[in-house]
């Protein structure tokens, strides 16, 4: 993935089978615009005089201004509405790669969240629009006093309107739900949170004193942790396998709840 600031291309091709000079390969970039240029580094070319770049076009339109260690693709200047979808092909010489350059100012805008709801069947429902390179939403549930990534979705690159869901484990009581994703410069967003009620009765755990096996009552999310604050366990189910613990005290959090146990 070539990531740009506001305008993200992704390769898709880098043969000499694609190219569109007999001989040459190409790199073929595509993505939405966002109101940037794009820029190429162009290195010196180890088999003929000049530079690496042969030819670009832009949406199958020639570009001729690439005689130099680093040129511009006028992006701004070519009549494109943000948010239409751009293909660039560059072609070069053998034994170089041109790259891109780009200076990561903050999106202009982030990933709208169009809409978000949990239905009937404990489902995480939401829409999204201006997704501009590859996100990955995280999850996230409000457990324990804190919020705990639960699960990923990967973003469908779609700049106009896209629809996701997710199947949750909810705990007893009140839920709360939320989905996170990070921009380039690695800032979190966040959509609003969800509530809703479960409805279940909370699980019981037992016994106190453990040789093998920890009874949770039902299924649900746990975290394992020992006297010293440390995760040595977490997963989801009905049962937690104790038999290759340490003996000592354990602190295990359950479904939305904690509890103090003894591994024999």
């Amino acid at each position: 993935m070539i990531r740009m600031a506001v305008l993200l291309f992704l390769p898709l091709a880098c043969s000499a089978q694609d190219s569109l000079m007999k001989g040459y390969p190409v790199m073929v970039l595509e993505g939405h615009y966002q109101n940037t240029n794009m820029y190429i580094q162009n290195p010196a070319s180890p088999h003929a005089p000049g530079f690496c770049v042969v030819q670009v076009l832009v949406n199958g339109k020639r570009f001729d201004s690439i005689h130099s260690s680093a040129f511009e693709i006028p992006l701004t200047k070519m009549g494109f509405s943000e948010g239409d979808p751009i293909q660039v092909q560059i072609v070069h010489h053998l034994g170089c790669t041109p790259k891109t350059i780009y200076n990561p100012p903050a999106p202009k805008k982030p990933v709208e969240f169009l809409a978000m709801e949990v239905d009937s069947t404990y489902t995480l429902r939401w829409k999204t629009k201006g997704e501009a390179y590859t996100y990955t939403y995280i999850i996230e549930q409000f457990r324990w006093n804190k919020w705990v990534r639960i699960g990923e979705v990967s973003a469908q690159e779609n700049y106009q309107e896209n629809a996701y869901s997710f199947q949750l484990l909810p705990h007893s009581g009140e839920n709360q739900v939320r989905v996170k994703y990070y921009s380039i410069q690695q800032q979190p967003h966040l959509s609003k949170t969800v509530k809703f009620s479960s409805g279940t009765i909370q699980p019981d755990c037992w016994p106190k004193q453990v040789k093998d096996t920890l009874h949770l009552g039902s299924e649900t999310l746990y975290e394992v942790y020992d006297t010293g604050g440390n995760m040595v366990m977490k997963g989801s189910g009905t049962y937690v396998y104790c038999k290759k613990l340490p003996k000592g005290v354990y602190y295990i959090n359950y479904d939305n709840t904690s509890k103090e146990f003894i591994k024999q």
